[in-house]
């Protein structure tokens, strides 16, 4: 890797939990390394360090993926205004056995991911998906990861759906891929991966005595993985105009407002965030669709009722409505629930 002419920033995204590990095992790249972290972590950190503390989002989205989005693009940003050419994302609990190999692995001319994950599981429902790219980690030119990273909405479940829509609606046409899987070996050039009390997928843990007392996993068990391909041809077979058809299923799905009457849990619940509104009351919204949070009985329910393309998404709603008025199958619209409002009042 030619470094005279292309500068490299190492990214690192998410909790400060391992800061000290993280700074020894980066050591020879102390000064490439910018930390995007969160309020409140200020005392893991000195002034030597390039931090980044974000605001925790309101909405944490799909799996947490706002966490991970604002985080990795705020860093990014940073590494740009500094001047970066190229930019690794790598998440605050991955750790490389041997970051030097590590770093040779990666391609300056391509987008690098960790692997190409085929999920079987999707096809059922959404057969235009044949997988996604896996989000652990991501590494290219600055330009192109702040635009893959430029990511607007959470329009469904999948944090790596989203990342890999991004690649092929804004960069397939500019830039190709490199996986790093296939050169990753066990201890001597490995990711390490913490994952407390998880177990990989041979079901067996793994240790790094370098790391003291750390349990987690290495990356390279997916090489045994049976839904992992390291087919160039199946993955560009994947990459194709098929896989943007998927954004269809969700060219129906109204703008909604979540009335927050409850406790209800709405961390997960899997929605686009520019089609939600989260409120405390009831009033000054104008969504053509009101919910109560206590109604949702399954925070995926939502969504996963605009996967079968419905057109109209169902929820319960508990009014005390008259007898003759059955509308507790389906969402209420905001006119609607204005002129039953008045009714009950």
């Amino acid at each position: 890797m030619n470094y005279s002419t292309n500068k490299i920033a190492i990214i690192i995204q998410g909790p400060s939990n391992y800061v000290d590990y993280i700074k020894n095992i980066w050591k020879d790249y102390k000064n490439d390394l910018i930390f995007s972290t969160w309020i409140g972590s200020e005392n893991k950190y000195n002034n030597d360090d390039i931090v980044i503390f974000n605001k925790e989002p309101e909405f944490p989205g799909p799996f947490n993926f706002n966490y991970q989005k604002i985080s990795t693009f705020n860093g990014l940003l940073k590494a740009k205004e500094l001047g970066y050419t190229h930019a690794l994302k790598i998440r605050s609990d991955y750790f490389p056995t041997n970051v030097k190999f590590f770093m040779n692995l990666l391609d300056l001319n391509k987008m690098n991911f960790l692997l190409w994950h085929y999920t079987t599981f999707l096809w059922k429902d959404i057969p235009t998906l044949k997988g996604y790219f896996t989000d652990h980690l991501s590494f290219g030119p600055i330009e192109y990861m702040i635009d893959m990273w430029n990511i607007e909405q959470n329009f469904c479940h999948s944090p790596e759906i989203i990342i890999t829509w991004n690649y092929i609606n804004k960069l397939r046409e500019k830039i190709d891929i490199n996986f790093l899987i296939n050169d990753l070996k066990p201890f001597e050039n490995d990711l390490f991966y913490i994952k407390l009390n998880n177990q990989n997928y041979n079901n067996i843990f793994s240790f790094n005595s370098k790391l003291d007392n750390l349990w987690g996993r290495y990356e390279s068990v997916f090489k045994d993985f049976k839904e992992y391909t390291k087919s160039p041809f199946e993955i560009k077979n994947y990459l194709n105009d098929n896989y943007l058809n998927f954004l269809s299923y969700f060219n129906y799905l109204p703008k909604i407002t979540i009335i927050k009457n409850d406790n209800s849990d709405l961390n997960g619940l899997i929605y686009p965030i520019n089609k939600l509104i989260i409120k405390n009351d009831e009033y000054n919204t104008d969504t053509p669709y009101i919910i109560y949070s206590n109604d949702i009985n399954n925070k995926y329910d939502l969504i996963l009722e605009y996967f079968k393309k419905s057109d109209t998404l169902f929820c319960k709603i508990n009014l005390d409505l008259p007898s003759n008025q059955n509308l507790n199958s389906k969402l209420m619209t905001n006119d609607e629930f204005k002129k039953l409002k008045n009714i009950n009042d």
